[in-house]
């Protein structure tokens, strides 16, 4: 935090250099980065971001890639609809849902040869039937973009659905206004922000579409959500002038 904000100080002062901001930044990203891989050697002794979970992300892709492309929809709707209301799932969604499906991973993967011969089953699955996984991708991709996964009752879910309204509409604004109002001027700082945090997003549902969607992957991507609409508004404002 103290490195953050000498960097708000100093981005603030014109005579400082680029390459002097650049320092700044790159070093609060070293912090950050080193932060987490010491607490990750600290739990694993592994200098690593993450050791990571790919055998279990390929088999529960595999797991539902045997189904059809009707229980795919089912699945996805389901999932989409439960996450919306914070309502409970069916038992349809429980069964292919990561929780069930990693607790039958773990009760097999008992050996390093069992989790070999899961993994080459799981790509067995996966290339005999690449349409439906393709289509299941589309699925992952809808679970990537959503922004909150928590399942309880925590929001009336009138405020939940509306809160998603508004949110949804301000980014959906923004990324009009950023394609039609692309030479009113603004701060290009703000624009490269914004296209910045486009081409995250779509880098991001491109990587994870063919793994699990999981929770917290897609974390960042309500401040992002945010930045985008504002500066669609900034746009909208400027162009009234």
């Amino acid at each position: 935090p103290l490195l953050i904000l000498a960097y708000l100080i100093f981005f603030r002062k014109k005579v400082v250099h680029i390459w002097k901001k650049s320092l700044i930044t790159a070093i609060c990203f070293a912090v950050v980065i080193l932060s987490w891989m010491t607490f990750v050697h600290s739990q694993t002794g592994k200098f690593t971001l993450t050791s990571g979970r790919p055998e279990l992300a390929l088999y529960t892709r595999a797991v539902r890639t045997k189904l059809s492309y009707p229980e795919m929809t089912r699945y996805g709707y389901e999932w989409l609809y439960r996450s919306l209301t914070g309502g409970e799932g069916s038992d349809f969604l429980y069964q292919n849902e990561y929780h069930k499906i990693g607790n039958d991973y773990w009760a097999m993967a008992t050996s390093s040869a069992a989790v070999k011969a899961i993994r080459a089953e799981s790509i067995h699955t996966i290339t005999s039937r690449p349409v439906h996984f393709l289509y299941g991708n589309f699925v992952e991709a809808i679970k990537t973009v959503y922004i909150e996964h928590d399942y309880g009752n925590v929001l009336n879910r009138y405020i939940r659905a509306g809160t998603y309204l508004v949110l949804y509409s301000l980014f959906l604004f923004g990324c009009y206004m950023l394609l039609r109002k692309r030479k009113i001027l603004i701060k290009p700082e703000l624009k490269l922000i914004a296209y910045m945090a486009l081409l995250f997003i779509a880098y991001n549902i491109a990587i994870l579409s063919p793994f699990d969607s999981i929770p917290r992957y897609n974390t960042p991507y309500l401040t992002f959500y945010l930045i985008i609409g504002f500066v669609g508004i900034a746009l909208f404002l400027r162009s009234k002038n």
